[in-house]
């Protein structure tokens, strides 16, 4: 990582874990809202926001406008594409107090974005640090 990328190192964000993203979009919400969440899949013949006939659907359909963003859930939670897609993307925490202040989630890296006349493996080096991180959960069958 050059140097014009430390951010990530000196303004006291601390890596905490690493979110796995297959649907090449994140959401934010209070874990007891998903009791009310509505499964289902994502039609792309029927993209007319306000016509999801579920909250998946919903989501797809904020991440895939304009805006590539948006609330689902009537505002509970908030969704939003990730970057370039799928794959395994670090989080980041800053502190205050003790408590959680910032939560930072890397979805471009501005290495990867100014290495345009090397070649790289993006999607093996955009968030590499300590370890290869895998997004399958064995042991629970994911």
């Amino acid at each position: 990582m050059n140097k014009k990328n430390n951010y990530l190192y000196d303004d006291g964000f601390k890596l905490v874990g690493r979110v796995c993203v297959d649907s090449g979009q994140l959401m934010i919400i209070d874990p007891c809202y998903l009791r009310d969440w509505k499964h289902g899949d994502y039609n792309c013949d029927s993209n007319v926001e306000g016509t999801a006939s579920n909250n998946y659907e919903e989501a797809c359909f904020k991440t895939l406008s304009e805006e590539k963003c948006g609330d689902v859930l009537g505002g509970l939670g908030f969704v939003f594409s990730s970057g370039y897609g799928d794959g395994t993307y670090n989080v980041y925490v800053r502190y205050f107090k003790n408590l959680i202040g910032e939560v930072r989630i890397v979805l471009i890296n501005d290495d990867i974005e100014n290495e345009e006349e090397e070649e790289t493996d993006f999607w093996g080096d955009r968030n590499k640090e300590e370890e290869e991180f895998d997004c399958t959960n064995e042991e629970e069958g994911v």
